[in-house]
């Protein structure tokens, strides 16, 4: 699982917080001062500063920030970003003071960018409400896809109805960090190698290697799914035997 997120560079924040409301209008080019976000972060005095953008976004971790809005009720019309499809990552490595960027969270894990979170209010205890885009708000975002197998191949769709599971051992689920998307494998050769291939990188999944490489594991039962659609066809091993 992959997720879009915006990523800030400003000394005087320590932690960065943006309502969806907001986070459509710097899309949009309405928000062009650090002091406008002031009231997504209750208790902070945000310094009056210009906001910089790095003006090329990876398109689907933009989509996925737009989808989500779309959710939220707010209408985006991006005059901002340039998309491109993998953008270098060297593109924001060194964020300039006072810059945002929007990239995939994989590569905000890899550069060590500050993210930010989604302010979606307070509490009756007067806290902020936050979705974080770490590994257990994309998780649990993850747990509200309604999964569909069509064909040969395995798709989602997020529903925001949907109670998110909580985490094994736990009796609540944190707060879904919506702005999320599969990271796709298709195969696209009749042999059966690819298959092969897709059905180790599943089991990988499984064993947790993959989010080793900043990714976010899918759902367990999106991944079943996905193992039995690309394992068609392919031959069931059979254990070395024994004395």
């Amino acid at each position: 699982v992959e997720a879009g997120v915006l990523v800030y560079m400003e000394s005087e924040v320590n932690s960065l917080s943006i309502s969806p409301k907001s986070l459509g209008a710097l899309i949009s080019g309405d928000i062009t001062n650090w002091k406008q976000l002031e009231p997504d972060n209750p208790g902070y005095e945000m310094p009056d500063y210009p906001i910089s953008v790095v003006p090329t976004a990876d398109t689907k971790a933009l989509e996925s920030i737009t989808d989500y809005l779309k959710l939220e009720k707010v209408n985006v019309k991006n005059k901002v970003f340039v998309t491109t499809d993998k953008p270098s990552i060297d593109l924001y490595s060194a964020l300039e003071e006072g810059q945002v960027a929007i990239v995939p969270n994989s590569y905000a894990v890899t550069l060590g960018l500050y993210p930010a979170a989604i302010y979606k209010g307070m509490d009756a205890e007067e806290s902020p409400i936050l979705a974080v885009p770490d590994v257990a708000g994309i998780q649990s975002a993850s747990t509200q896809w309604i999964m569909n197998s069509a064909g040969q191949g395995v798709s989602v769709t997020l529903d925001p109805t949907k109670d998110p599971t909580p985490p094994e051992g736990s009796d609540t689920a944190p707060i879904p960090y919506q702005a999320i998307y599969p990271v796709n494998v298709s195969i696209c050769n009749s042999s059966l190698l690819p298959k092969a291939v897709g059905r180790f990188l599943l089991r990988l999944d499984s064993q947790g290697a993959l989010g080793a490489s900043n990714y976010t594991p899918i759902p367990e039962g999106v991944r079943i799914s996905s193992l039995i659609a690309v394992s068609k066809g392919l031959p069931t091993p059979s254990p070395t035997p024994t004395e």
